[in-house]
């Protein structure tokens, strides 16, 4: 079940989405909600744990989404005239992460952390 639509992701981002930009909007929005779903339970019948995942999901898509035309660069630069910038994008290979805070609104464990068990089982 999709989490969020891919006008939820537009709103959060500060430029005119072109209709390219829309249509992957909405194939992340799937792939973000099925990767959210792998890692944490979501009770669909809880309204709010349902805004919830909407926020997850509209989160990891507009991180993609939002550098436009530098997607897949990790840093730009321009110059015109006098007046230069430059930048460093924060997902540089423009991929879908979940994050630990993600996944602590659903009391899952960290994407990152390890985890296993020698003999039988955990103990407690």
């Amino acid at each position: 079940m999709p989490y969020a639509e891919s006008s939820h992701v537009a709103a959060q981002i500060d430029r005119d989405l072109s209709p390219s930009d829309l249509a992957r909007t909405e194939a992340l929005v799937i792939a973000a909600s099925r990767l959210l779903d792998q890692h944490a339970t979501i009770d669909t019948g809880d309204a709010d744990m349902v805004a919830l995942a909407r926020i997850v999901v509209v989160d990891m898509v507009a991180e993609v989404i939002a550098p436009g035309e530098y997607r897949g660069h990790q840093s730009y630069s321009w110059r015109n005239g006098s007046l230069a910038g430059s930048g460093t994008l924060v997902a540089s290979a423009g991929s879908l992460r979940l994050l630990d805070w993600h996944l602590a609104m659903f009391g899952a464990p960290s994407a990152l952390s390890p985890s296993w068990y020698f003999g039988d089982g955990p103990t407690s």
